[in-house]
């Protein structure tokens, strides 16, 4: 089973129930503060990373979500040498939803994603599918199954 963490504000039971039934495990930081902090604690725990597009960016919630999260995100995975794939998964409609392209493109990606980001809830299948792929490609991925009952613990 792949694991990924999802930073989100606003986060989805329905998806995190679908994804458990695509064989992705997730777990949920609703900032993107507390994501960076998780993933440096624990990064080994997780092959993914899903961020939302349209979040909060700090642990005391002085700001609304917005489109900022997205570059703060990245740029905190990038300065913290965080190397997992990471995927946007954002919903449309909010001011600075055109930016999402152009942050995702500046940012330099180990792979290639389908899609650069992911519209809620319409493509969550197409982002799972695109997970598994992506992960499947990883050495830490593939070492991690081979040797899954010495990483079960």
């Amino acid at each position: 089973m792949i694991t990924a963490l999802w930073i989100d504000d606003q986060p989805n039971n329905d998806f995190t129930e679908c994804a458990y039934e695509n064989d992705i495990d997730i777990t949920v930081k609703t900032n993107v503060d507390d994501g960076i902090q998780e993933l440096l604690e624990n990064k080994a725990l997780y092959d993914a990373i899903i961020l939302d597009a349209n979040c909060i960016s700090h642990q005391d919630n002085t700001m609304a979500p917005n489109i900022k999260a997205l570059s703060y995100a990245t740029n905190q995975i990038t300065r913290n040498n965080i190397e997992l794939p990471w995927f946007v998964y954002s919903g449309g409609g909010f001011k600075g939803e055109n930016s999402i392209d152009i942050i995702v493109e500046g940012c330099e990606l180990p792979y290639n994603p389908t899609n650069r980001w992911y519209n809620k809830p319409g493509d969550m299948e197409d982002l799972f599918a695109d997970i598994k792929h992506v992960v499947a490609q990883f050495p830490e991925f593939k070492l991690k199954e081979k040797h899954r009952e010495l990483f079960s613990w």
